[in-house]
């Protein structure tokens, strides 16, 4: 279940592990994931599962790839208009502000340098 940690994920999650099934979470808050994934834990849902599920989540590699989207989208955009538009868009997304803060800069400075491809090859070598 994406966005397992509140809401309709968090909902989805524990109507599922209630009837038996054997859930996997994902959500980009770790802390809330943690604390539903112990209350899951309680319900029967085997922990390796869980923890195994949380333990891929990486935020920062998440970010990186919704920022790499919304950078490309705003690149015409002044630099102030760009820094604003893309934290905002991060942070929608559940991102935290210590991410969002150096991606965005980031990304303005490949843009402002013309290096737009550029972004999507330095993702993929270090895949």
């Amino acid at each position: 279940v994406t966005g397992a940690a509140k809401g309709i994920g968090l909902g989805c999650a524990q109507v599922m592990a209630a009837d038996g099934a054997s859930v996997t979470l994902t959500d980009i808050d770790e802390r809330a994931g943690e604390q539903e994934a112990h209350e899951l834990r309680e319900k029967g849902v085997p922990a390796p599962i869980i923890a195994d599920t949380l333990a891929d989540c990486d935020e920062e590699a998440a970010a990186r790839k919704a920022a790499e989207a919304g950078a490309r989208r705003l690149a015409r955009l002044e630099p102030r208009d760009f820094r604003r538009r893309l934290g905002a868009y991060l942070a929608r997304r559940g991102f935290s502000y210590a991410v969002i803060g150096p991606l965005v800069e980031e990304m303005l400075e490949a843009i402002c340098c013309g290096a737009v491809s550029d972004i999507e090859s330095e993702g993929k070598d270090d895949e």
